[in-house]
C-alpha cells in the first residue's frame, strides 16, 4: 500500500466526516480532488481531471488544462479549509 503525504489528511477527513462521496472516491481509486471538483462544478469527473482519460478510463499523459484548473482550485480550497485559511485565501485561490 502506498500514499503520498498530500492524501493523508483528506483521507482522515473523509473518514472523520463520514462523507460517502469522499470515501467512495478512495475506495474506487478515483482522484479525490477531481471527484469533489465534479460535484462543485457540476461537471463530469473526466472534465475535472488533471489529465485526459483514455477510452478505458485510465489517465493519459496529455494534460487537460481546464480540468487541471478545476482540480487545483478544489484542492487548494479543501486544504485551505482543513488548515483554517482565511476566506480571502480561498477567494484568491479560486480565481
Amino acid at each position: 500500500m502506498s500514499s503520498d503525504f498530500s492524501q493523508q489528511e483528506p483521507r482522515c477527513l473523509a473518514s472523520l466526516a463520514d462523507d460517502d462521496k469522499m470515501r467512495e472516491a478512495y475506495m474506487t481509486g478515483k482522484d479525490l480532488y477531481a471527484t469533489m471538483a465534479s460535484e462543485i462544478y457540476k461537471m463530469p469527473y473526466a472534465d475535472c481531471m488533471e489529465f485526459y482519460l483514455d477510452e478505458n478510463g485510465k489517465k493519459t499523459d496529455k494534460t487537460n488544462p481546464e480540468g487541471k484548473k478545476r482540480r487545483s482550485a478544489t484542492k487548494s480550497i479543501l486544504l485551505g479549509i482543513m488548515y483554517r485559511k482565511r476566506g480571502s485565501f480561498c477567494s484568491r485561490t479560486n480565481t
